[in-house]
């Protein structure tokens, strides 16, 4: 960062706050250089910020802001990235939008922590979150420890955390004390609202987050009462996953109340199907409620599911169950708090250290340095964010489980996974889901090189089938790998590949052998499509240097039912398969692509005497990485095979 404005007095932070008025810091980069402490003064805020601020792990405390704006907080609104920044001891009255750190977020907000207090009175609608008031940007690795003291004659929208929430939060954690004497309300103890966009453009999301409340409501004419102990309601287009919540909730009114629904994470959808959203959600068993109408208990609703106190502050069971992303949570004995080590690299040595990553979101580097054979062991890792080098090693008697609809290795992969061999991969499914299977990676979004699968797969399915012998969804990249697979499927939609099932991704220099059973059990208007390499349907799908030597067989009554030799994607350099059969309403028909099929029967007596000779002469794999070993008699094997 070239040339930062520094922060190191109460002055340089004046001359900060009240230029903001007249410059929005674009582009700019500013740093807190010490801690200061402003001895409970009113100060100026920042008005819109598009800069870079470093807080660099310093603290501003004891200052109070008045009536300043509109979207009260230290930052009125924030279009650039605000990190490692602490406010201590802070103090917000507001007759409006309002938040500890942030009015609205449109940019980026990581690794910050708040404490204070917010007192607001309004005759208007208003929305109010402990550390940030509205937020259509990023939040992440954000603590707030908050008194919220709230009187409203209108409409109030009230979060321990946030208010309304339009992007994207994980990995926070907020402790509010809510006191709020208002005639309509949506509270949630971490989240007022959170909704994405009507037609899914946008999507919102709230994951690995969790709430400490006391909420006290004190209704007053009150129409319309919501209280959601995590959330107070999501609309369109949201998921909240893998949260938890410990409720101490109290109410009490003398009157009725036209609307009122109380509920232990979420009081209000409207999606119809709610359970959809919400995942893996629990809500503390000592959680404590208050709520009364007219001297009569209120109906307490549960969207989420109740679990022992003692485990969620237990690392083992959150590791399994709940706060499964690697590195972020360190544990002491109760609620977990944001880890504070500096940890990218994990080596793995033994097999201890490898299931370690059991059931795990990884977002390190992962060195595999020996063999794991995983006989006996349930094994998952839930998604790769980093780089898995497999450094030649193998791993083999990998069982894939059926714990989710996506699952391989990993169910998905948004990093980099390569040299590495898997052996003995062994999948028997039986579902009423849709199943995304594959021996690497359920989907991949990422880049697999240098992998091979040697694997037994058998997929049933009520719902569809999408499987592959290395991923069952490709979005990203496969190059350098091969499967060795015996696949079979049988759903009422099927996509169905020797190396990926479906997606509009690119692989490069791959082959596959083996055989491909599938059969479609849809009579009407279904797909079934089936491939060498890949069984997807998009036409932007790109097949380069690809064979398959796959062996395969559809018996379908789908309407939209195809078998290719390779895939149906754009294909540059490729050919395939040395059997096809096509059966299609009980008529055994010409499979697609019947010349390729026919080329490659013709090469296959020059593949068996030399493939080094048959692919330097027919381009069928470029080996400018020089992963690649040829001899005689044999396909092709990947450096690490020797």
């Amino acid at each position: 960062e070239e040339k930062p404005y520094q922060i190191t007095t109460i002055e340089d932070y004046n001359k900060f706050a009240l230029l903001s008025r007249v410059r929005n810091y674009q582009d700019e980069h500013v740093e807190l250089t010490k801690d200061i402490d402003f001895n409970n003064t009113e100060i100026f805020n920042i008005k819109e910020f598009n800069g870079s601020f470093n807080g660099n792990n310093f603290k501003l405390s004891n200052f109070k802001i008045t009536n300043s704006d509109l979207n009260d907080a230290l930052f009125n609104v924030n279009n650039g990235v605000i990190k490692n920044l602490s406010i201590e001891n802070a103090d917000i009255i507001a007759n409006g939008d309002c938040g500890l750190l942030v009015g609205i977020n449109n940019g980026e907000i990581s690794d910050c922590n708040a404490t204070g207090k917010l007192i607001v009175f309004s005759e208007e609608t208003f929305t109010t979150g402990g550390l940030v008031s509205t937020n259509y940007g990023t939040i992440n690795r954000c603590v707030a420890t908050i008194n919220m003291a709230i009187e409203s004659l209108y409409y109030a929208w009230i979060g321990g955390f946030v208010g309304t929430n339009y992007g994207e939060i994980e990995n926070c954690y907020v402790k509010p004390t809510i006191t709020a004497s208002l005639v309509d309300t949506t509270i949630g103890g971490f989240a007022s609202i959170s909704t994405g966009s009507f037609g899914g453009e946008n999507i919102a999301l709230i994951s690995y987050c969790y709430s400490i409340n006391n909420i006290t409501v004190l209704p007053n004419n009150s129409d319309s009462i919501f209280i959601g102990g995590f959330i107070g309601r999501f609309n369109f287009s949201t998921n909240i996953e893998n949260c938890f919540v410990k409720n101490n909730i109290t109410m009490t009114y003398d009157s009725e109340i036209e609307t009122c629904k109380i509920d232990n994470f979420c009081s209000y959808s409207m999606m119809s199907n709610i359970s959809a959203y919400l995942n893996n959600n629990y809500v503390s068993d000592i959680s404590t409620y208050n709520i009364k109408i007219n001297n009569e208990d209120v109906q307490l609703y549960t969207s989420a599911s109740i679990v022992s106190d003692n485990n969620l502050k237990n690392e083992e069971w959150m590791n399994y169950n709940l706060f499964n992303t690697f590195n972020s949570w360190e544990y002491n004995g109760d609620y977990p708090t944001l880890s504070t080590q500096d940890k990218t690299t994990i080596t793995i040595n033994t097999l201890e250290d490898f299931l370690v990553l059991n059931r795990r979101n990884l977002n390190v580097d992962v060195d595999l340095n020996c063999d794991i054979d995983l006989s006996g062991i349930d094994f998952i890792i839930l998604e790769n964010q980093g780089t898995f080098n497999g450094n030649g090693h193998t791993i083999s008697n990998l069982k894939i489980l059926n714990l989710s609809e996506e699952t391989g290795l990993f169910a998905m992969n948004k990093g980099n996974i390569s040299n590495l061999k898997l052996t003995n991969t062994i999948a028997s499914i039986t579902s009423e889901k849709t199943m995304v299977v594959g021996g690497i990676a359920g989907r991949n979004e990422g880049n697999i090189i240098n992998c091979c699968v040697y694997g037994i797969m058998s997929i049933n399915s009520t719902g569809g089938s999408y499987v592959g012998g290395v991923v069952g969804i490709n979005y990203g990249l496969i190059k350098n790998s091969y499967a060795n697979a015996s696949i079979n499927t049988t759903a009422q939609v099927v996509f169905a590949g020797g190396i990926s099932g479906d997606g509009n991704g690119n692989i490069e220099n791959c082959y596959s052998e083996g055989n491909l059973r599938v059969v479609s059990t849809y009579n009407g208007n279904a797909h079934c499509y089936a491939g060498g390499i890949s069984g997807s349907s998009s036409q932007s799908e790109s097949l380069n240097y690809c064979f398959s030597l796959m062996n395969i067989k559809v018996t379908s009554s789908a309407s939209y039912t195809e078998l290719y030799s390779i895939g149906y994607g754009n294909k540059s350099n490729c050919c395939g398969c040395i059997e096809q059969e096509l059966i299609k309403n009980g008529l055994t028909i010409n499979p697609q692509n019947p010349k390729n099929k026919q080329e490659l029967t013709n090469k296959y007596v020059l593949l068996e005497l030399n493939f080094k000779e048959f692919t330097t002469q027919e381009n069928l794999i470029e080996d400018t990485d020089c992963v690649w070993i040829f001899n005689a008699e044999e396909l092709p094997k990947l450096w690490f095979e020797v």
